[in-house]
């Protein structure tokens, strides 16, 4: 038995453009302010961004938020339709999610990597982006925070945080339920009952079942399917007991089977020719109107591909009021288990199988003060705990009959105490200020081991790290009028770094050989930091009929986690290095007008100027990176969509509803080859037609997305030369079913 050593190293440690945009923005929004008037919510929603309910409207942050239904209306049915409802946001397939907010973004997905966007489920941090690609069901709410949440999100929230939250259980019985199919079989139902339990319990269960086919096909000769791409089945029960009236408890278990066929990328000859003289270094980008063209794999698969993925989740919380201070507690498990086997582009086709195992704890304990003379604080402590294992099997890689990588235990642990208040000035000048201090600590033990005519070759590599950091929030904010708010705050976000595959130069992790030896400049890199400077106008009109959010923001980025390419015994293998200074600024708008009861205008539009100012990707000898701009920075977005809605006299209703995002090009680029392939600009629309019962009891809707069936690239790998590309979903449509009684 090896014995799992510790190699510890403790660290503690605007444009005229733009300008113009935001002066016509203003011109657009404060006139219609002007018309707020008092003591009423107005279609606002409530939401929880400052762990602390307030209404949007009211809320001194950059926050999307959109309620259970109007995600059903909209037919957004994962996170990844996100993208089209919020200013500044991506998001990706990337062997799970890659999330994207304001040009800040990551692509390590390995088990000692952490995304830049945080991802909570009801308010728990979950670890694994290959788990977070569950369709939406029962749902009260989805939360989107731009910008770092460094104080009260705290680790890995330099981009912002995505908080999916589930209904909770009610008072009175109902069942609500949906069922629908669209083209490449794609069929989705969920079903949710609610079961009141005297004056003070409920339970309330929920399931949902989601299966598409592939949008990708065969190469000719290949024999093997390629469907389903997934074949889902969610299970979630929630319990809530109110011991007193002062005293909650709520309890919410989850299950999610996630099966289908794991096939990510096509071949970029689809997307991208290579240069001059077969230069593969400065790709051209190739015109299509074919999805055949962008859809087909140009290679066989070498195994006949699976996925039998697993989540489960146990989620406890515990809300006490006594009276000036509410004490709030919140406690989770969460495990997610992998067994794929797959056809993958790793500088060449490579089968791949893997089982991989992650265990996540966290406990976080709050106190908040409500509101005594003029003061709100929260104060509270947060701790974190993954423990997980990976087994990848490659035969035939790179002349070796198998070449396995084992990794286990990797170890991730986090701590941290923070408190925020707010301080009211006077009764429409508020000041807040927040502090949180982190510390994470990662390690991990791993072989590589050679197959070669039945001799296993071990070879071990093992590396452990700890950081420390203080992040905070300054922040002060003023109503204009009852329902109109200014606010102006500087904060700063943090994400732990690590280390790459491999151990020290001069090593020998339990034993044996060092498989990769690195020296300490190369094993590790440091943390990710953001401060950002951010003001915000918002607000409402009493009667729902506008609403609108302007938003200007300011980034210092300072250490970008970024990957490239080194070789690992020779085979490909991921690196992560640390790309000097960005800078990022930017506008953003959201806006609703409701003319009249007939017609809905909305408009979600941004600017962004997203630009690494040092960055030597390759050495002192490469390219000078300073002035070109980061992955997925469009410089220009904007979502427009009109419903109008048509009365009947018996009380039923037809909402048509048109939405198109116009995106300007944006690049991704890949250091490893020092080069940027870059995406044209282009339009997606979408369509809707929902016929709405009298009363709300039942509703049809009829779909479509991608109507121009314009097809982009939303991510890439290039290892050896060899250019994958991730496509977007080609045209879907459909039909949907639901009810409520």
């Amino acid at each position: 038995m090896l014995e799992r050593p510790d190699f510890s190293i403790d660290r503690t440690g605007t444009t005229r453009k733009a300008l113009a945009f935001g002066t016509c923005l203003a011109a657009l929004v404060l006139p219609l302010a002007a018309q707020a008037q008092e003591n009423a919510q107005g279609g606002d929603i409530i939401v929880t961004a400052q762990r602390d309910p307030t209404l949007a409207s009211k809320t001194p942050i950059a926050i999307t938020a959109i309620g259970g239904d109007a995600l059903l209306n909209k037919g957004v049915t994962n996170v990844v339709q996100l993208a089209s409802e919020v200013p500044s946001l991506e998001i990706n397939r990337y062997f799970g999610l890659q999330i994207t907010i304001r040009g800040v973004s990551n692509s390590d997905t390995t088990a000692k990597g952490d995304p830049s966007a945080a991802f909570l489920l009801n308010g728990v941090y979950v670890a694994r982006p290959q788990a977070q690609e569950v369709s939406f069901f029962d749902l009260d709410r989805v939360e989107v925070l731009r910008g770092p949440q460094g104080t009260l999100y705290g680790r890995n929230s330099t981009a912002g945080v995505i908080n999916v939250i589930s209904r909770r259980p009610g008072d009175v019985f109902e069942v609500t339920g949906n069922i629908g199919y669209g083209n490449y079989d794609n069929r989705q139902a969920d079903l949710a009952v609610n079961l009141p339990i005297g004056d003070t319990a409920a339970i309330r269960v929920a399931g949902s079942y989601d299966r598409r086919d592939s949008y990708y096909s065969n190469a000719p000769g290949d024999t093997y399917s390629a469907d389903p791409f997934k074949d889902n089945k969610s299970l979630r029960i929630s319990g809530r007991w109110d011991i007193t009236p002062d005293l909650q408890v709520l309890v919410i278990g989850d299950y999610t089977s996630l099966k289908g066929i794991p096939e990510l990328f096509v071949e970029g000859s689809s997307f991208y020719a290579t240069g001059a003289d077969g230069d593969t270094d400065n790709r051209v980008y190739v015109a299509s109107s074919s999805t055949s063209d962008r859809l087909q794999r140009g290679y066989s698969q070498t195994l006949d591909p699976y996925a039998d993925d697993h989540s489960y989740g146990l989620h406890g919380e515990l809300a006490w009021n006594m009276g000036p201070v509410t004490a709030t507690y919140i406690g989770s498990y969460r495990r997610f288990t992998m067994d794929e086997a797959y056809t993958d582009l790793l500088g060449q086709v490579a089968p791949t199988y893997t089982n991989q195992e992650y265990d996540q704890y966290s406990h976080e304990l709050r106190f908040s003060l409500n509101d005594v003379r003029g003061l709100k604080l929260q104060v509270g402590g947060m701790y974190f705990n993954e423990k997980s294992y990976q087994y990848f099997d490659q035969p035939d890689y790179y002349g070796f009959d198998h070449f396995i990588l084992d990794y286990g235990p990797t170890k991730s642990k986090s701590y941290a105490v923070f408190g925020q208040a707010t301080y009211s000035l006077t009764d429409t000048f508020r000041l807040t200020g927040g502090l949180r201090y982190t510390r994470d600590e990662k390690s991990q033990f791993g072989l590589v081991i050679l197959d070669i005519g039945g001799v296993e070759i071990p070879s071990a590599g093992g590396a452990s790290v700890s950081f420390s950091k203080a992040t905070w929030r300054v922040g002060l904010d003023y109503d204009l009028s009852p329902t109109n708010l200014l606010y102006a705050t500087v904060s700063t976000g943090y994400k732990a770094g690590g280390f790459n595959d491999g151990c020290l130069a001069g090593s020998t992790p339990g034993g044996q050989d060092c498989g990769t030896p690195l020296s300490a400049q190369q094993l590790f890199y440091e943390p990710e930091t953001i401060t950002a400077y951010e003001a915000g106008l918002k607000g409402r009109t009493t009667d729902g009929s506008f609403r609108y959010a302007l938003t200007g923001f300011y980034y210092d980025y300072r250490d970008l986690q970024l990957s490239t390419t080194t070789y690992f015994q020779g085979a490909a293998a991921q690196l992560i290095q640390n790309a000097g200074k960005a800078r990022i600024y930017g506008l953003e708008l959201e806006a609703t007008l409701r003319p009249s009861p007939r017609n809905t205008l909305s408009i979600f539009a941004s600017l962004l100027d997203a630009k690494y100012t040092e960055y030597l990707p390759l050495g002192a000898d490469g390219p000078d990176y300073a002035g070109r701009p980061l992955d997925r920075s469009p410089k220009s977005a904007i979502t427009a969509s009109y419903t109008y809605s048509l009365p009947f006299a018996s009380g039923a209703s037809l909402d048509l509803d048109l939405r198109s995002k116009m995106s300007a090009s944006y690049v991704l680029g890949s250091s490893s080859t020092v080069q940027m392939l870059r995406q044209p600009s282009f339009t997606r629309t979408e369509a809707s037609a929902t016929y709405n019962a009298p009363g709300g009891r039942w509703y049809l809707q009829g779909y479509v997305r991608n109507i121009e069936n314009d097809i982009q690239m939303s991510a890439t790998t290039n290892i050896s030369g060899v250019l994958a590309i991730v496509p977007t979903d080609p045209r879907t449509y459909g039909a949907r079913l639901g009810f409520h009684f």
